[in-house]
């Protein structure tokens, strides 16, 4: 025999929860905020200035560093330099900021220490190659008078530092002394296809992109052959303050590097065009600041950093800038978009 049941109406318990009070459902988290910045200068070499306002005023602010305990919100904030960001280090008012890897050298004594790095193409470091259409036997020292067209999208400090390091320790003369030309594109096909093409001698390119043309034409990779090799080097770091509360500092580094497990941390990487953000320890700064000790030790200085800004390409010529100054009548300058 089976029982029926009574039927429940569900009419009056909807009732009763309506009339519930809301407190009972508020965010019982605390609250936390986490202040990020930025110097403009590295956000012109990383983003197109139409993504950079997508990343700073609608990404950056959602709930991508909330916690089962803490909700944080989150501040952007971009500086207008790099002497506007130190001051803000200095006075404690900023949290976590980016940095170009020589600033961070430049000024590693104040209250700053590096977290993490970016990883684009599945690689947080990047190898730059000096090459060469031949098969690779013959030394640097050959070179000279020769053209090179460098690949310099972005910043252009790292592979100025290295270049110039290169040619002091072979006994070789300055670049624009050595070099017939030099030419900085920001295209990696329009470095290393003129060498592929005989229109040039060398070009100076990372080995992510040149991995990326290769797949597309294997003939590159059996064509053009390393000159010279520098060691994995990092661009950029996320730094934190060395005098953050511990156990926030633990929450902001793990809520930075879960980005790419978010919706909202997926686009910020995106747009920021990378993959993942990695931890880092000081042995992954290693070889970078080596080269970088090796340069000012030569120079009797810390290097300038400045970056080329991001943009499309607008086949224009025009003169901006170098990370190391290079002589006006040495060097073209090609496919530059500065922002407006």
């Amino acid at each position: 025999m089976i029982t029926k049941l009574p039927r429940i109406s569900w009419m009056p318990l909807l009732a009763t929860i309506a009339l519930l009070p809301a407190t009972l459902f508020a965010d019982t988290r605390t609250t936390e905020t986490v202040v990020s910045g930025v110097d403009q200068t590295l956000l012109e070499a990383s983003l197109d200035p139409s993504d950079m306002k997508i990343v700073l005023e609608h990404l950056l602010n959602s709930a991508v560093f909330d916690t089962k305990d803490y909700k944080m919100k989150h501040e952007h904030i971009t500086y207008s330099d790099e002497d506007a960001l130190l001051a803000a280090v200095d006075s404690k008012s900023v949290d976590m900021f980016v940095m170009f890897t020589t600033e961070y050298l430049k000024y590693k004594d104040r209250d700053m220490e590096p977290v993490a790095c970016l990883s684009s193409s599945g690689k947080s470091q990047d190898t730059y190659s000096i090459m060469s259409k031949g098969d690779g036997t013959r030394p640097l020292a050959d070179y000279r008078g020769e053209s090179i067209i460098i690949y310099a999208a972005g910043p252009r400090e790292m592979v100025d530092m290295w270049l110039r390091v290169e040619l002091i320790r072979a006994g070789l003369p300055e670049p624009e002394a050595f070099f017939g030309s030099i030419e900085y594109v920001t295209k990696m096909s329009k470095a290393v296809t003129p060498v592929y093409f005989g229109k040039a001698t060398l070009c100076l390119v990372h080995d992510k992109g040149l991995e990326a043309m290769a797949v597309l034409n294997p003939q590159i990779a059996r064509k053009l052959k390393p000159v010279v090799v520098s060691p994995p080097l990092l661009q950029g770091l996320l730094c934190m303050r060395r005098s953050l509360d511990p156990e926030k500092r633990a929450r902001m580094l793990n809520g930075v590097l879960s980005l790419n497990t978010s919706v909202a941390g997926t686009q910020i990487l995106r747009f920021a065009r990378v993959d993942k953000i990695l931890e880092i320890s000081g042995r992954d700064i290693a070889a970078t600041e080596a080269l970088y000790e090796e340069y000012t030790s030569y120079q009797g200085g810390s290097l300038q950093v400045t970056a080329t800004p991001a943009g499309n390409d607008t086949g224009e010529e025009m003169e901006v800038r170098s990370a190391i100054p290079l002589p006006a009548n040495s060097i073209t300058i090609r496919d530059r978009k500065i922002p407006r």
